[in-house]
């Protein structure tokens, strides 16, 4: 089977909906009120759109296609017969967590699908809820998984930007991989609530 041609693309919603805030938007929701404009849409499918995805199979441009597998969003280009090209939309994630004490405490975890390479960069803020204490992370690594092996880290993590206000200085986060997931993970302060928000990007290739 000749591979997927597929390049990613930036989603922008903005024109959607301008009745719902940007809080309020999501990528379902966008896409939907484009239903009636595009043929089939596949919104839950385990596995990645193929070049066998085509017009003779009901899909045609601007057809949706959803791998509920690994949380990827993908839109036809081409639905030529037998050459059907998707293009992998870029899609912003989110994740909160609050922790009470200072061990290692996973904010978000990603499953990884075999035979795969990802990069994540991953932007996270934390404020600590009974006194004035804040900081701000920037993370980024590559990972991979293989012939049905674990997900293992290129490399070192890069950590090009930390911020933290004095009493936070005992906080950290990071990227952890464990079995064949990808896991960022944040760590507070012992009898002390704090909260956390990441948003993280993924670029991924099979």
């Amino acid at each position: 089977m000749p591979p997927l041609q597929a390049k990613q693309v930036a989603l922008d919603v903005s024109n959607f909906d301008k009745a719902l805030s940007a809080t309020e938007k999501t990528v379902q929701q966008a896409f939907d009120m484009l239903d009636e404009k595009v043929g089939l849409n596949n919104y839950t499918a385990a596995v990645d759109p193929t070049v066998n995805d085509d017009e003779d199979a009901e899909y045609t441009v601007g057809s949706r296609w959803y791998n509920v597998t690994d949380g990827q969003w993908w839109i036809c280009s081409d639905a030529s017969a037998g050459a059907a090209v998707w293009e992998r939309i870029l899609v912003q994630l989110t994740a909160t967590v609050t922790t009470t004490t200072n061990a290692l405490t996973p904010l978000a975890t990603i499953p990884l699908p075999d035979d795969t390479a990802i990069q994540i960069e991953v932007h996270i803020v934390a404020r600590r809820t009974d006194s004035p204490a804040r900081a701000a992370y920037i993370r980024r690594a590559c990972v991979y998984r293989e012939a049905g092996g674990n997900v293992t880290l290129q490399g070192l993590v890069d950590s090009p930007f930390t911020r933290e206000s004095p009493t936070a200085s005992v906080w950290n986060a990071t990227i952890v991989v464990s079995g064949t997931d990808l896991i960022i993970q944040v760590k507070g302060q012992t009898g002390h609530d704090v909260n956390w928000k990441c948003e993280y990007n993924l670029t991924q290739i099979g």
